[in-house]
């Protein structure tokens, strides 16, 4: 039997947690000069800033130069972009107001301001400044906002003269139903492209109004010059009301003998939505429409029986379309119109 002692334990493997032990003191002693010039670098920084060193350093290097070379430096490269983009995409911006806006004072501070008189004080030195004035002015007489005006009102008379068409069109096969029944012309299976007679009366009680218009400020015109040389513009009933009615007639006759002519429409036409053109479907020359002009007043003459043919003629044609051989068309039949236009009698 071996009597030979026990071998005795290596260092590396300790008994009885003596390696714990061991381990625990080498942390602290190697933390100890790391603690050591931890304090040391505080007392030392609270006595430079005790002190006011950090301020006078500071101040001399403002005072140098440094800060703006280096922020011109910075503004030249790609950091100030690069912050601002990484604020964009973490979202800084609307975290930091949402906590703003979320802080227990906020809404107290901001209702306070509504409700205090320093707002209305605000808002009427801003109104009366001339500034302001100036700037709205410019924008007032801005070409874009005239132009936009402009459209604005011609696309609402567009829009009442389209309903007023609309409701024409409805009309003239309303109208002609009892005068074609009466001359057993039959009903109608279709609506004609041809307008009747509720749109042309209609065109042209437009263009009446305007001739007036037109007569009245050249006649109150003409009055004001001759008040103005010192005449007298009273004259006899009789003189007037002959004057007065030849000069409308000529006036009207050249009214609608141009714009028959030159455009193939006057404004109560185009109002609405009807034209006139020759029947080989060209624009009426002068010729045509003198001739045209004729018909129109031989038609009224005997009691505006000319125009019976608009109500009864399956082309809705009078004496002035067949004298001056003519016909008037709606303008733009659109689909979505013709849709809601009756479809027979």
């Amino acid at each position: 039997m071996s009597t030979d002692p026990p071998p005795r334990p290596r260092v590396s493997e300790p008994v009885n947690g003596t390696s714990d032990i061991a381990r625990r003191a080498a942390r602290e002693a190697l933390r100890l000069p790391f603690r050591l010039i931890g304090a040391a670098a505080e007392r030392v920084t609270a006595q430079l800033v005790e002190q006011k060193v950090i301020d006078r350093v500071a101040a001399e290097v403002i005072d140098g130069g440094v800060p703006q070379r280096v922020l011109d430096q910075v503004l030249a490269s790609r950091v100030p972009e690069d912050v601002i983009d990484r604020l964009l995409a973490e979202e800084v911006a609307t975290r930091v107001v949402q906590r703003a806006l979320a802080a227990p004072g906020v809404e107290p501070a901001a209702a306070e301001v509504i409700d205090s008189k320093l707002l209305d004080e605000l808002t009427d030195r801003v109104l009366a400044s001339p500034e302001l004035q100036r700037t709205v002015e410019q924008i007032a007489n801005s070409d874009e906002v005239r132009s936009a005006l402009t459209r604005q009102s011609f696309g609402l008379i567009e829009d009442i003269g389209g309903q007023i068409a609309l409701l024409a069109r409805r009309l003239d096969g309303v109208v002609e139903r009892p005068f074609r029944w009466l001359f057993r012309r039959g009903p109608r299976v279709a609506q004609p492209p041809e307008p009747g007679a509720v749109s042309r009366v209609l065109s042209l009680a437009v263009d009446a109004v305007i001739v007036n218009t037109l007569l009245f400020l050249g006649s109150a015109a003409l009055a004001l010059v001759i008040d103005f040389l010192g005449g007298s513009a009273a004259e006899p009933p009789q003189f007037v009301l002959l004057a007065g009615t030849l000069i409308w007639s000529m006036s009207a006759s050249l009214y609608l003998i141009t714009l028959w002519t030159l455009a193939g429409q006057t404004p109560g036409m185009r109002f609405l939505r009807i034209r006139i053109q020759r029947l080989d479907g060209s624009r009426l020359r002068l010729r045509d429409s003198i001739r045209r002009l004729f018909g129109l007043v031989l038609a009224a003459l005997p009691f505006f029986l000319g125009f019976l043919g608009i109500l009864t003629n399956d082309r809705r044609r009078g004496w002035q379309d067949r004298i001056g051989r003519t016909e008037m068309l709606y303008v733009e039949p659109d689909p979505a119109v013709v849709g809601l236009l009756p479809r027979g009698d």
